[in-house]
């Protein structure tokens, strides 16, 4: 079974919030395609059960990573 990202392929969204000042957290996509502006050409290399993405509170600007469990599909 192949499993994907939930996030990555709009199956859910994450709603959270800012641990700093309890705003709302931003989904700003795959931690490598967020570091590298030509990653999103190349193939995906992520581990198998979870991908990583970059969120961003709209209110203090604070950056976190979490870890999303990839689903099967």
């Amino acid at each position: 079974m192949e499993k994907v990202c939930p996030v990555c392929n709009s199956l859910y969204t994450v709603k959270d919030k800012c641990d700093n000042c309890n705003g709302i957290m931003e989904n700003k996509g795959r931690a490598g395609e967020y570091m590298d502006p030509y990653s999103n050409q190349m193939p995906i290399s992520d581990s198998r059960d979870y991908c990583i993405h970059i969120f961003e509170c709209t209110n203090c600007k604070k950056f976190y990573r979490k870890r999303i469990s990839k689903v099967g599909v």
